[in-house]
């Protein structure tokens, strides 16, 4: 808040009638703005709502300066001087007139006060380092200036010294303040250092006139200070610098995303990436977290199978059986051949049948005892001498277990064949779709002819299957690796195209993230700024009253028996200040 205790108190009364809305943070950007820099940047960044109003209270105020009176000045060894001259004043209010003639150091001691009391000199001030060298006399080694001041409360006198050692340049000088019989102390304990920026000791004429001439911005400040708000000058200026700082931050985010997306269009037609993240972008509101799935590698419309980037990667991840697979199945079904030739024409490849058959006729004569053979209905077949026929059927099972062995392990082989890997038919049916025409079209007539043999299996004569299966999956990883080794290049060739552009996209999500988070607060801030032009405008009018109700009076009475008539004295405008906020 201002240190004026007076200002303070009518921006927070002014502040406190303001009708606010539910949500509203400008007021506390108000009051952030009034108290620092620090302060203001931690309310945009976490700004805290208000309710239907806002209610503040003035912060503890510094103590008012003590009224003080010049009594003396002594100057020693600082430009004209040379041995130790004081000037002797009268304390008290009015108008001193100190006269002499050129080169007597009316200078030399009036800019000695200006030094003393605000560490610096107009007439220095902006100048060439040769300027302030010549500071010290070169005929006397010490330099010191004491000023002695009758402070309103104090019945010894207070004097403020500041001196230099032998050598020490012109800002090395050490001021301290101390009143008589009493300690030394800072000269800030005083409590002049603020007001000394509005009021100064010494303004010589072409100071007071360099108000005008350097243009309306100065003479804006210098009005703002005498008047005493300057305080508020500062918070608006700190306003616009965050909301112009603000606005060139989404400006420039926003011309980066402009270029972005038209080299996407322009280059990256052909890439899903591309139209995911010109989807994103094109439009008021920027997804900025669609943009991040993207470059993270997920996508969130169609599935990721469905796009070409998806189809590339599934081609250039495809399989087909391998060459140890093949040959360890088709070495199997030869193997399974050969067993099953083996037992053609001997009783092992009866004795299965005849086994099961006499099983069933014992189990009839079993249950239904002698008679005649159900079969060929010859009389007395079924017989118990008959039924010792029954310990044959044991020995026609020992006999048909090399048949069923053999027949397990044909039917096994030709299971293991059809369990071989398929490459995946749609997948393959895609790559026109990605530019891979003739590598797909062949590809996919070894798929084809591989899927055939597997479907014919079941019914096909051990050899010949072997010999089908060798064949076919020859050509069926011939045609796979050529349609895998075009799909990786494909894919090589768009990421090498992709990756310079995700790198810049990256960075400018970040620098976009700021951007939307800073122009989040662009309204608010715009509000405290307009509250705050319209507020010192009308403070600025109410302390300018009495000055220009008196200057009002000096022109009527300069003005007595003339036709000329000054109707009204009032400021108007405002000042059009430059910024000095950097580019982000």
């Amino acid at each position: 808040m201002p240190s004026d205790p007076g200002l303070a108190a009518r921006v927070l009364d002014k502040l406190n009638k303001v009708e606010t809305k539910k949500g509203d943070t400008w007021p506390i950007l108000v009051l952030a703005a009034l108290e620092s820099q620090e302060a203001l940047d931690a309310a945009i960044a976490t700004p805290t709502p208000s309710g239907s109003k806002t209610r503040v209270k003035a912060k503890a105020t510094a103590a008012a300066p003590q009224v003080a009176y010049l009594r003396s000045i002594t100057v020693e060894g600082f430009r004209g001087v040379g041995k130790q001259v004081a000037l002797e004043l009268p304390p008290g209010p009015g108008l001193t007139l100190v006269m002499g003639r050129n080169g007597s150091g009316k200078s030399s001691f009036a800019e000695g006060l200006e030094l003393l009391l605000t560490g610096e000199t107009y007439r220095w001030l902006n100048r060439a380092r040769a300027w302030k060298d010549g500071w010290r006399n070169l005929h006397h080694p010490h330099a010191a200036i004491q000023a002695e001041f009758s402070l309103q409360g104090e019945s010894k006198p207070c004097a403020l010294v500041l001196e230099w050692k032998e050598g020490d340049p012109l800002e090395s000088g050490s001021r301290t303040a101390q009143i008589r019989g009493k300690e030394r102390m800072d000269t800030a304990a005083l409590g002049w250092d603020e007001p000394l920026r509005s009021y100064r000791p010494c303004l010589s004429y072409n100071e007071l006139g360099s108000m005008l001439d350097e243009g309306p911005s100065k003479l804006y400040d210098g009005l703002a200070a005498i008047l005493g708000l300057d305080e508020l000058v500062t918070a608006q200026d700190r306003l616009r610098d965050a909301r112009l700082l603000r606005e060139k931050a989404h400006k420039a985010a926003a011309e980066m995303q402009a270029k972005i997306v038209a080299a996407l269009r322009a280059s990256f037609a052909d890439d899903d990436r591309a139209r995911e993240v010109v989807a994103a972008l094109d439009k008021k509101e920027w997804d900025l977290e669609k943009v991040e799935r993207v470059l993270a590698g997920s996508t969130a419309g169609a599935g990721q199978d469905e796009t070409a980037l998806g189809t590339l990667q599934r081609l250039a991840a495809l399989a087909a059986p391998s060459t140890e697979d093949i040959d360890r199945a088709a070495e199997r079904l030869k193997k399974a051949d050969e067993a099953q030739r083996a037992l053609a024409g001997t009783i092992a490849s009866r004795a299965r049948q005849l086994a099961d058959l006499l099983d069933r006729a014992l189990a009839f004569h079993d249950a239904h005892g002698d008679g005649a053979c159900p079969v060929c209905d010859r009389d007395g077949a079924l017989s118990a001498p008959w039924h010792k026929k029954k310990r044959e059927a044991s020995a026609f099972r020992e006999a048909a277990s090399a048949a069923t062995s053999a027949g397990n392990e044909a039917d096994a082989a030709r299971k293991a064949v059809m369990a071989l890997i398929v490459p995946p038919r749609q997948v393959v049916e895609r790559a026109a779709s990605v530019g891979l025409d003739k590598p797909g079209a062949i590809a996919l007539q070894a798929v084809s002819d591989w899927q055939s043999v597997l479907s014919g299996a079941a019914g096909s004569e051990l050899a010949g299957l072997a010999r089908k299966i060798e064949m076919a999956s020859l050509a069926l990883r011939r045609a796979v690796d050529a349609l895998r080794e075009a799909a990786t290049a494909e894919l090589a060739r768009r990421e090498d195209r992709w990756r310079p552009l995700a790198v810049q996209l990256a960075q400018w999500v970040s620098v976009a993230r700021d951007a939307v988070r800073g122009a989040a607060a662009i309204p608010a801030i715009k509000s405290a700024e307009k509250w705050l032009k319209d507020t010192a405008g009308e403070l600025r009018d109410e302390r300018f009253g009495p000055i220009a109700d008196r200057a009002q009076a000096i022109c009527d009475e300069l003005l007595r028996g003339s036709n000329v008539k000054v109707a009204q004295i009032h400021l108007t405008g405002s000042c059009p200040r430059a910024s000095s906020t950097p580019s982000p």
